[in-house]
């Protein structure tokens, strides 16, 4: 027999014993001769191997089937032991009973994650890898008489839900109001969420405040140092505060457009703040607290409210530990809390406005809680809110904190002066300076100045209608904002190297140039004024309600002629 013939052979034999569809008998018949030379003597063991090689196969394909199922991650429940010995595991929103022996869930616990293949309706292993997951919820009461599940309540609803293991033996401690991991697809509360937390995070990073001095701030608002000087006597002499009945809580709204310094001036305070926490402890401990709306609004219903609850509670805790100053003395030093925008959180309630009572809960919420945290905490609160659309805010609410308004608009021919002196430093190139850059300087300052404030018929932007027939007159030197300076000082500087660049040597910065992006700038704002937006830009205007716009009209030119306001 040839090479190939004997191939071909062996092919057909290994074909004819994998054949599961002929009897084991006719395939052992057909075989014996090919495979053995005795004959018949051997056709039982040729039966026997044919039937093992079968069962081996048929193994082998079961496992690879199930090798391939997917394996879903589960909780255990418990065992059920009838005259047979189940696991009770979840499937989703349910429970399923699996047949098991006593070694596949020996240790296992209540809670505890699994591997289930419901295919072979097995536990395939135990599963503590994968971190849980779930929504924060809060305790609404504990069950009397059993504990292994509690009430929590979820989207405003009180359910029950089985407890982990681990916290079964500390029930007790699950009081009302903690807040717990649950898994609402499978009922189980599985952890204890921020259970001791002292309210530190709310504190807000060194850092992301920034360093703003004054000698950055050029025209400092005098509210600054009311402020500083407040903290001051809350720290120093907290028997006068008391002996007084003084309220511990300041509260303040800065209004006024944007750019007209709300923000820097915030910061300026938390700096000033910090370096008196740091001269009279010995370390710089945030005392600021930022209030961002995002961190409270949320789809869902009743959640913003369980944020705002908790946010007042961490507060609470966070007020219950005042500062130690260096003699060990403990310093009644204040919290402030920082709303920017504030319109976000304190908006305006009643159908009249829009909102649709979307805000009425959260904030009738928000201010009770505030309101009760001047009894629980041991040190003062100083509120400070900013917004640059007071109208939207809700004056009841202002009224409830007590916030005193302090208006940031346009700034007088002093404050601008002393901005223009920290934009301008005097080592600054100044063109046509011809070695006296002191002289040049001021007559810069001066030129600048000239074009805000000079008196005037060009002095005038808009022309104001009001509803009783009232013209007013809207000038320059009504908008004039410490951004406004900033950003026509920078625009003349990169004019002044663009400028240098082509002339091949350094000309320095140029009055004209200034004064040319000044004009820019209140020719747009000028064409960009409604009745609508105009509060905004000149709030001082509407301190007193009863004064309503009919219309707008710009009065300035689109091109300045050179030398002339």
């Amino acid at each position: 027999m040839s090479d190939a013939d004997f191939k071909i052979q062996n092919k057909m034999l290994a074909e004819m014993c994998r054949d599961e569809q002929a009897a084991v008998a006719d395939r052992a018949d057909a075989l014996i001769y090919s495979i053995c030379d005795k004959g018949l003597d051997f056709r039982p063991t040729v039966r026997g191997l044919l039937e093992e090689a079968d069962i081996g196969r048929k193994f082998k394909r079961q496992q690879e089937a199930q090798d391939s199922n997917p394996l879903a991650s589960e909780i255990y429940v418990g065992k059920i032991e009838t005259p047979r010995l189940f696991a009770v595991v979840t499937r989703g929103p349910e429970d399923v009973y699996l047949p098991t022996v006593a070694e596949d869930i020996e240790g296992l616990q209540p809670g505890d994650s699994v591997l289930v293949d419901f295919k072979a309706n097995c536990i395939v292993s135990r599963d503590g890898q994968i971190p849980r997951a779930g929504d924060v919820v809060v305790v609404d009461s504990l069950v009397p008489d059993d504990s292994r599940q509690v009430i929590v309540k979820h989207h405003e609803q009180c359910r029950f839900a089985r407890l982990h293991h681990t916290l079964m033996e500390k029930q007790d401690s699950l009081e009302p109001g903690i807040r717990v991991l649950y898994d609402p697809l499978r009922r189980f509360v599985l952890d204890v969420v921020e259970a001791k937390s002292d309210g530190t995070e709310l504190l807000a990073d060194l850092d992301s405040l920034g360093s703003v001095k004054r000698t950055q701030v050029g025209a400092p608002n005098p509210v600054v140092d009311e402020i500083i000087e407040r903290v001051t006597q809350f720290v120093e002499h907290p028997d006068w505060i008391e002996a007084m009945y003084a309220r511990p809580r300041v509260s303040y709204l800065f209004a006024g457009g944007t750019g007209t310094g709300k923000s820097y001036t915030l910061k300026l305070i938390a700096n000033e703040v910090h370096d008196l926490v740091e001269k009279m402890t010995g370390e710089r401990h945030s005392r600021m607290v930022i209030c961002d709306a995002s961190q409270f609004w949320h789809s869902l219903f009743g959640e913003t409210e369980q944020r705002i609850a908790a946010w007042a509670d961490k507060l609470r805790e966070l007020g219950a530990h005042p500062l130690r100053g260096l003699d060990g003395r403990l310093l009644h030093f204040p919290l402030f809390i920082v709303l920017e925008e504030c319109e976000a959180l304190l908006r305006i309630r009643g159908d009249q406005t829009g909102s649709g009572h979307l805000f009425d809960r959260p904030l009738a919420l928000l201010l009770q809680k505030t309101e009760s945290l001047e009894d629980a905490l041991q040190i003062p609160i100083v509120w400070l809110a900013s917004s640059n659309r007071p109208d939207l805010a809700d004056p009841a609410a202002l009224r409830r904190i007590g916030m005193r308004r302090v208006t940031f608009g346009n700034l007088g021919l002093d404050e601008a002066a002393a901005v223009l002196e920290t934009k301008i430093p005097e080592d600054m190139p100044i063109r046509g300076a011809n070695g006296d850059a002191a002289n040049a300087r001021n007559e810069l300052k001066n030129r600048i100045l000239g074009y805000l404030y000079s008196q005037g018929a060009s002095q005038g932007i808009a022309e104001v209608q009001l509803t009783n027939s009232e013209r007013r007159t809207l000038h320059r030197y009504e908008l004039v904002t410490p951004s406004i300076l900033e950003e026509s000082v920078s625009g003349a500087i990169d004019a002044c190297l663009r400028q240098s660049h082509r002339a091949g040597e350094l000309l320095g910065l140029d009055a004209e140039d200034v004064i040319r992006f000044l004009h820019r700038h209140y020719v747009g704002l000028a064409r960009t004024l409604t009745r609508h937006n105009l509060p905004a830009h000149c709030p001082e205007w509407f301190e007193d309600d009863s004064i309503q716009v009919s219309s707008v009209s710009p009065l300035t030119r689109r091109i300045r002629r050179l030398g002339h306001g």
